[in-house]
């Protein structure tokens, strides 16, 4: 088991939830729902992990939005464009489209960064993308707090 694990995923998770919700109840930042999808990855994590986050969909969900469901498929194919190909599907439409797979999307809302691999549907892209970037900053913030929780422990080993 590494630093970086599914619990500290739902940690980082957590500690976002508070801005996400903000970001959802912003005017512009959703295009309908106020509820996103957001798969996490990255070393240790043995399979993407899924979160929501917003309205519960069985309660204020609108029959032209679609199923829940499609919002998480979209957010499982973001994270497979930008764990293979290391870069954020901004960069990714931006830069270099033709990377892109067949059954991909040509949203925005997936971020990279030294291995983790965050994406969101659910909202606008650009707030998609920002939930992405929060999660990511939040679980490299709570890695760095446990490698220096373990050094002053003495436990400088990884497990």
């Amino acid at each position: 088991m590494g630093i970086l694990t599914k619990d500290l995923a739902w940690k980082a998770f957590k500690l976002a939830e508070p801005s996400i919700l903000a970001i959802l109840n912003h005017p512009g930042a959703t295009w309908g729902p106020k509820w996103v999808a957001i798969y996490v990855d990255g070393p240790g994590i043995a399979e993407p992990q899924l979160f929501h986050v917003g309205d519960d969909p069985k309660h204020r969900w609108s029959s032209d939005w679609g199923a829940p469901s499609g919002y998480d498929a979209i957010a499982k194919k973001k994270l497979e464009a930008v764990s293979r190909e290391q870069e954020s599907t901004r960069a990714l439409i931006s830069n270099c489209p033709w990377l892109f797979e067949k059954g991909e999307f040509l949203y925005v809302g997936g971020d990279f960064h030294e291995g983790i691999s965050v994406a969101v549907s659910g909202a606008e892209g650009t707030a998609d993308e920002a939930i992405a970037a929060i999660i990511i900053v939040n679980i490299k913030m709570l890695c760095f707090l446990e490698v220096e929780r373990k050094i002053r422990s003495g436990d400088e080993k990884v497990r």
